[in-house]
């Protein structure tokens, strides 16, 4: 993560088709970084600018490398699913009560082509 890589790659990661752009670094270097942008004529669409996290992560606590990764995939995981990252324990109703994601889906997606490629190779005969 440096600063002039984030300002070359941001502008096109959030006109992207993706739903989450997770940067790193305090607010501060962000007004810089938005600021930099700004001033060059790159500033992403306003509309865009939902699916920048940032700073990336729930607050979880700890420190270091393991802990921002953890903060980072829990924040992800919570948004690809639409939730807030509460507690469990003050959430009334059940826990899972969605209909199965893309996750699930492509969960589904990889179990067939395991199934179909083990198939191919137990039918493909030894020479």
């Amino acid at each position: 993560h440096g600063f002039r890589d984030d300002a070359a790659l941001l502008p096109a990661l959030l006109s992207g088709a993706t739903g989450y752009v997770g940067l790193l670094g305090p607010k501060r270097r962000v007004g810089r970084l938005m600021a930099e942008l700004h001033a060059g004529g790159r500033l992403p669409d306003p509309g865009t600018l939902d699916k920048l996290h940032t700073p990336v992560g729930l607050d979880l606590g700890g420190e270091g490398a393991a802990a921002v990764a953890l903060s980072t995939l829990a924040e992800l995981q919570a948004t690809w699913h639409g939730r807030d990252a509460r507690p469990l324990r003050g959430k009334r109703g059940p826990i899972h009560h969605d209909p199965p994601g893309l996750l699930h889906a492509a969960t589904a997606s990889f179990t067939t082509a395991t199934a179909i490629t083990n198939t191919a190779v137990s039918a493909t005969p030894t020479v």
